[in-house]
């Protein structure tokens, strides 16, 4: 008697297949970061991620998709001046508003004023913490 096996294929389109596969982070998706105006963050984001995360950087640029948020949307400042998400408006705040590439994300850092009066140099806020990629488009993560 011979063993058969039923194998099925199921398509899944990009908002059901980023829910049941979530991205982790920016570095996964998304390339290419630039600040401009001390608030918007530009990136190259790949629309339709494989099953399998390699570095965006080595998608073709047919399925990457450039894109921005304004980071006033998601940070703002702690008390103590420090960056942090879940706040709004941070750049009314803080001057000096800077950004880097690093080997664990890209990092925000500015100088802020906090509570108490003082200015101080924020510790730098690793932005694939709390903005994510949905369909090529940044955005602020749920998860903050």
């Amino acid at each position: 008697m011979k063993k058969m096996a039923l194998v099925g294929l199921v398509l899944l389109p990009g908002h059901l297949l980023a829910a049941w596969f979530p991205v982790a982070n920016l570095q996964q998706t998304c390339t290419a970061f630039d600040l401009k105006e001390g608030v918007r963050l530009e990136a190259f984001c790949v629309e339709r991620p494989t099953f399998r995360p390699r570095d965006p950087a080595n998608y073709p640029i047919s399925m990457m998709r450039r894109t921005s948020i304004d980071l006033d949307q998601c940070v703002g400042e702690d008390p103590d001046g420090n960056l942090v998400f879940g706040g709004r408006d941070f750049s009314s705040q803080c001057h000096s508003i800077g950004f880097n590439q690093t080997p664990v994300g890209p990092m925000l850092y500015a100088t802020c004023r906090s509570d108490a009066g003082v200015e101080v140099d924020s510790i730098p806020l690793n932005l694939s913490r709390g903005l994510s990629s949905q369909d090529g488009q940044l955005t602020c993560s749920s998860a903050n």
